[in-house]
């Protein structure tokens, strides 16, 4: 499929259908419920589940089926912290010590790292939650967005 990928329709009403085009009607309505944490997660990753479930259920963008999306984004925010951890613990350069005098080299987990946060920016934004995407977002205090609820008329 060519071009920009559609937002997904809560999106769109949480950031006040900006286009004014009418909503679909005929999108898909995963179910909404208890998302649980996936056991397999570390718990690093476990911690994060808490707080990112927390946010995103009350807005309608956590479904059973965005289960596993979470899940993956939330193994590479665990893997993020344990490769930051290794550059500050190894500094930017190591050095081959076969060599005399030792050579320098750029430490190899900077770009392991710089690839997570890439991957990790993919799923923060398929859920809608960049930066730029939340000063978008205009939801009325005294109504509960949700998949489900959601005002066609918007």
């Amino acid at each position: 499929m060519r071009g920009r990928k559609p937002t997904p329709t809560p999106l769109k009403i949480l950031h006040g259908n900006p286009g004014k085009r009418p909503l679909p009607t005929d999108e898909p309505q995963p179910r909404q419920g208890d998302v649980t944490c996936p056991e397999h997660l570390d718990e690093e990753a476990k911690k994060e589940w808490a707080r990112m479930s927390a946010e995103l259920e009350p807005l309608g963008l956590l479904t059973v089926v965005d289960r596993a999306a979470l899940a993956a984004y939330c193994q590479l925010y665990s893997q993020s912290i344990a490769l930051g951890d290794l550059v500050k613990k190894l500094g930017a350069a190591l050095f081959d010590n076969s060599t005399t005098p030792p050579t320098p080299y750029p430490n190899p987990f900077i770009a392991a790292l710089n690839r997570t946060l890439k991957t990790m920016h993919a799923f923060i934004s398929e859920f809608g939650l960049s930066p730029a995407s939340r000063t978008r977002i205009h939801v009325a205090p005294q109504k509960k967005i949700g998949i489900m609820q959601r005002d066609r008329t918007a």
